[in-house]
């Protein structure tokens, strides 16, 4: 990592944190591997502050938690992930296969590593912030699919269909 990375980085967990399968939760995370000082757990907030959160942030991390192979299609796609894609900001997706990191990868949005992959993350994570200190701008979904993904264009589809 870079000397002044973890200075310039703040991580924002927004919604409930659920506990995780060990009986940890994210604020348990944070103080073992001593990140409680860049870590902050706001909690549930309305959609309007959340998305707030979301346009304010450098980086989107998208974490689809680990379950069962045998139903990792059984679950739907995250609607965060339509969030994210409008946001027109890069997303980091770190997940297991399913049908959000499916539908993530069939789309090329945002870079998807599992969760084990992090050496990649790390990578990642540094080659982001090196490009954000020079200004230069980071990947986003492209506005096509973002136009594909917003509201209105999904609500005149569901008309159509519905017609």
């Amino acid at each position: 990592m870079r000397p002044t990375m973890r200075a310039d980085t703040r991580i924002v967990f927004v919604g409930s944190c659920e506990v995780f399968l060990d009986g940890r939760t994210v604020e348990d995370y944070s103080r073992e591997l001593g990140l409680s000082d860049i870590v902050e757990t706001p909690g549930h907030l309305s959609r309007r502050e959340s998305l707030e959160y979301q346009m304010e942030a450098t980086i989107l991390v998208l974490l689809i938690g680990v379950v069962d192979p045998s139903k990792c299609f059984t679950y739907g796609i995250s609607g965060k992930v339509f969030d994210y894609v409008i946001s027109d900001r890069p997303i980091l997706a770190i997940s297991e296969p399913g049908a959000s990191r499916w539908f993530l990868e069939h789309h090329g949005i945002g870079d998807v590593y599992l969760h084990t992959e992090e050496a990649a993350i790390t990578e990642y994570l540094v080659r982001a912030y090196d490009d954000w200190r020079r200004g230069i701008p980071l990947q986003a979904a492209s506005r096509s699919l973002r136009d594909d993904f917003s509201f209105e264009k999904l609500t005149e589809k569901l008309a159509g269909y519905l017609r």
